[in-house]
């Protein structure tokens, strides 16, 4: 079975380690990031997440992110055209706040399992499920988000880079879908991408994407 065929009719997995990550901690990260995105972020609780945007002077999309809220931090997962500008846009914000910024994209690998059959294969390998959209759960040592990429269903697993490959053996047989399959399924499943449908020329009403938007945080 190929990968595009897995992502509609089982399970694949993705390798996503390409995809930016950016931590955040200090005191004052979630007033800071809370102040610079379209979400609620201040109200996050470790294990809870969300999906934001990150808009330029113009109101125009700069970034996109998954947020999880971890003890003493905030991760951003961000996709790969956004990773510098996201960490750039963040660092301007920063004056007499107590926050720190780290780019930790190489140190820390990002494998999707999505497809119909995604639970099950999570499920085999003993990794925990969160079930609420942007939430997660420590699986040792790594990270389980609920989130998909193609927008079926989906979760992603944040494994420091020296285990990577230990996980993808885990895996056994399960097809890889490479990026060509998943750009398939993802446009299918009419979900946007930043660096391809969504760039920095648009507004947020103009994406559909309204999750990423909370109209009452003040």
């Amino acid at each position: 079975m190929n990968g595009y065929e897995a992502l509609r009719n089982s399970a694949a997995w993705i390798d996503l380690s390409a995809r930016g990550k950016i931590r955040l901690t200090g005191e004052d990260r979630a007033r800071l990031l809370h102040a610079i995105a379209t979400n609620q972020i201040q109200a996050l609780k470790p294990g809870e997440g969300c999906y934001t945007f990150f808009l330029n002077a113009q109101g125009r999309i700069l970034a996109d992110a998954n947020v999880l809220c971890e003890a003493e931090s905030l991760l951003l997962d961000t996709e790969p055209e956004a990773r510098a500008s996201l960490f750039a846009h963040l660092d301007q914000y920063i004056i007499a706040d107590d926050a720190t910024p780290e780019d930790v994209t190489e140190s820390l690998a990002t494998i999707a399992i999505e497809g119909p059959g995604a639970a099950e294969v999570l499920a085999t390998l003993g990794a925990p499920l969160p079930q609420a959209e942007q939430s997660w759960q420590a699986w040792n040592g790594r990270i389980v988000l609920r989130a998909s990429t193609t927008g079926g269903n989906g979760w992603m697993i944040f494994v420091p880079s020296q285990e990577k490959q230990t996980l993808i053996d885990s895996l056994g047989d399960l097809p890889q879908a490479d990026a060509e399959a998943a750009r398939i399924v993802r446009i299918e499943n009419g979900k946007p991408r930043y660096g391809d449908e969504i760039t920095e020329r648009f507004l947020v009403q103009e994406t559909g994407q309204m999750r990423a938007v909370n109209f009452t945080k003040g």
